[in-house]
């Protein structure tokens, strides 16, 4: 089973993202259990144009003060940002020299703009194919830099409803199993017979066609990691 996780706080309120570093620092996992290995802040830094289920609210570049204390010491893992939105670029080698993964999504860049953040230090793109830019063949944006670029891993929601058997074929045979991660993106709903949940204040429901808003925008998953591995092996064989 798993045996290791990044949970995940989406654009929320810097007081949020402060209480849930307090809580994982006083939290003592059973002996038993996965072991939380740091939080993935999956936003505020996002484009307004990509926010998929984040509430628009809270999305924005926090103070400096802020995001300069986002170290893996104090129980920061991962983060998500969109390198297009001013002021996220100075963020980028800042925050991996603190050994945190710099993840690129939830973004309207072009493909130069991903280029550029990965060479400042970005290393890994959020939910490949979703709350991004779509791939065009004279406009590839962040969809055809990542597949282009061997310095970028790809996360990918394996569900068949996230992203397309065929596109997850064609991303299998452009990054390779050294270049995928296989992500859950899994909210409260995994494990539960219950239909209605929030995700970050957001209204969520869930049903055959995944976990949605009302307004039937995704919002994370229900899926456990070894459906997406089987669903992977299906996909493409």
């Amino acid at each position: 089973g798993v045996t290791a996780f990044a949970p995940t706080i989406v654009s929320s309120s810097p007081s949020a993202r402060a209480a849930a570093l307090d809580a994982l620092r006083r939290f003592v996992p059973p002996a038993d259990a996965a072991v939380p290995i740091g939080w993935h802040f999956e936003g505020p830094v996002i484009s307004p144009h990509r926010p998929g289920a984040h509430d628009p609210s809270h999305i924005g570049v926090p103070d400096r003060a802020e995001w300069s204390a986002w170290t893996r010491d104090r129980g920061v893992a991962i983060v998500t940002l969109a390198p297009e939105v001013e002021g996220a670029h100075e963020m980028i080698p800042v925050l991996r020299d603190h050994g945190v993964v710099v993840s690129l999504g939830h973004t309207d860049c072009t493909a130069d703009e991903l280029t550029d953040a990965v060479r400042a230090g970005a290393s890994m793109v959020t939910h490949l194919f979703n709350a991004m830019a779509p791939f065009g063949h004279r406009d590839p944006g962040p969809i055809g830099a990542t597949l282009a670029d061997d310095a970028v891993v790809a996360g990918l929601i394996c569900d068949g409803i996230h992203v397309d058997a065929v596109a997850v074929r064609a991303a299998w045979r452009a990054l390779g199993a050294s270049r995928v991660v296989l992500v859950s993106d899994a909210m409260a709903a995994l494990g539960s017979v219950e239909t209605r949940f929030e995700l970050g204040g957001v209204a969520v429901s869930v049903d055959g066609r995944g976990v949605r808003t009302a307004d039937g925008v995704l919002a994370g998953s229900n899926l456990a990691l070894d459906r997406a591995v089987r669903n992977l092996v299906a996909f493409t064989g």
